[in-house]
């Protein structure tokens, strides 16, 4: 009896991966952007108040100081106070 159905052929791909050897490239590593950005107030300031709804903490010599993420320090320099140098990135 003859075979009428199609025989399929066994299709094996090669893993043949050549690698590279690894060559240790100098570090220069770009520095990496802060997580967090300071600004705090450059003189003493008698009331505490907010920059982009977020109160201050207040230093022990009296000055104010503020915590904000890269992203949102990006609009706080742009404040008013930052604009005129009240308050300034540490």
């Amino acid at each position: 009896m003859s075979d009428t159905k199609p025989k399929k052929q066994a299709t094996k791909k090669a893993a043949t991966k050549v690698e590279a050897p690894e060559v240790e490239a100098p570090k220069t590593e770009a520095p990496k952007a802060k997580d967090v950005v300071v600004f705090i107030s450059r003189e003493k300031e008698p009331v505490q108040f907010n920059i982009r709804d977020r109160y201050a903490h207040r230093r022990e010599d009296g000055r104010l100081r503020w915590r904000f993420s890269a992203e949102e320090a990006v609009l706080v320099r742009r404040h008013h106070y930052v604009q005129m140098g009240r308050v300034v990135e540490e």
